[in-house]
């Protein structure tokens, strides 16, 4: 009995949340018209709680995405940043930019193609960049943000889930690109 209490509360809890993404969110989630994506490019695209594209995506402290709306409706102080590259990442596949897709999948620092992304999650935080003992090692020796000098620890990284299996999933958009549009995106 106490296991299916404790499930009915995590099913409403995951209700209310996205009951309050609605009510909040002004304008429908956003689409991607005619062009159909596959299942590991959605589910990496996707908020796990309310099921739509995400508008305003954010990386919490364990490294998941979500939509702004539900965590600052239920989380208090400075646990998430935003998931900038995600964001761009939506737009320029929603604008059909295929070229785009390349330069936001490399890493600021090292301009190679990211494999294992960190996301900074602080005040000024939510860049990415790949995971590299040189960067980490920076961190550790400085105590700043390697690409806007403002003071983090290690402890302010985390992996950038979302980002991570969009990339592990992109192989299945060269797919779907015409042969002009594989030259540009070296994935």
């Amino acid at each position: 009995m106490f296991n299916r209490s404790l499930l009915h509360c995590k099913k409403r809890k995951r209700e209310l949340y996205a009951l309050a993404a609605r009510k909040k969110r002004k304008t429908s989630a956003a689409t991607i018209p005619e062009l159909i994506l596959p299942l590991s490019i959605q589910t990496a695209l996707i908020c796990s709680v309310t099921g739509e594209m995400f508008d305003d995506p954010v990386v919490y402290k364990n490294g998941k995405t979500y939509e702004k709306v539900i965590l600052t409706t239920f989380r208090e102080g400075i646990d998430f940043s935003p998931n900038r590259i995600l964001k761009e990442i939506i737009q320029a596949i929603q604008e059909k930019k295929w070229d785009a897709l390349s330069e936001l999948l490399e890493c600021p620092i090292s301009l190679e193609q990211m494999k294992n992304p960190l996301i900074v999650i602080a005040q000024d935080g939510g860049q990415s960049f790949d995971r590299r003992k040189d960067i980490l090692k920076y961190i550790r020796d400085n105590k700043t943000n390697p690409l806007n000098n403002t003071p983090i620890t290690e402890a302010n990284l985390v992996e950038n889930k979302n980002l991570k299996s969009f990339i592990e999933a992109s192989p299945k958009l060269l797919q779907m690109f015409p042969k002009k549009m594989k030259k540009s995106l070296s994935i």
